[in-house]
């Protein structure tokens, strides 16, 4: 019995408490997932890290922490930016207007070795009858374009 129990722990999710990132548990890909709750209206920004968050540079931890701090402000640009002349319903909607269908699933911290740092805000929107995801590339702080992935 002892083989099985192990066996099952090993594949049960695994919990960490970090005083800066919150509460994160573990993913079979052995990525770790945590949510940020943002006032004012208390949102929950879901995201996730690569690796064990023990590993997690201080230089690393502090820019995912001015991601979140700077969460609202970096959507408020990119309703601005993202869709400027891209107008699905043809209805002359504003890129603020195509933004607002977008719905947060997840911040994902994909190369934060890189440089600039890669990480990536994924969607999903009540515009695509097909439920693509769309995914945000970022660089830094700059929008670098967007993929689909149905």
């Amino acid at each position: 019995m002892g083989f099985f129990s192990n066996l099952l722990k090993w594949f049960q999710p695994e919990e960490y408490d970090d005083a800066d990132l919150g509460r994160l548990i573990s993913v079979g890909s052995g990525d770790w997932d945590g949510t940020w709750t943002l006032p004012p209206g208390e949102r929950a920004i879901p995201f996730t890290i690569c690796g064990r968050p023990e590993t997690v540079s201080s230089e690393h931890r502090s820019f995912m922490l001015q991601v979140k701090d700077r969460f609202t402000e970096i959507e408020q640009e990119l309703a601005r930016t993202m869709f400027r002349g891209i107008d699905p319903l043809d209805t002359g909607s504003t890129p603020e207007e195509v933004f607002s269908h977008m719905n947060l699933t997840s911040v994902n911290f994909t190369d934060l070795d890189a440089s600039p740092r890669e990480w990536q805000i994924w969607y999903v929107n009540d515009l695509d009858p097909a439920g693509h995801a769309i995914g945000v590339e970022m660089k830094d702080w700059q929008y670098d374009g967007f993929s689909m992935n149905g």
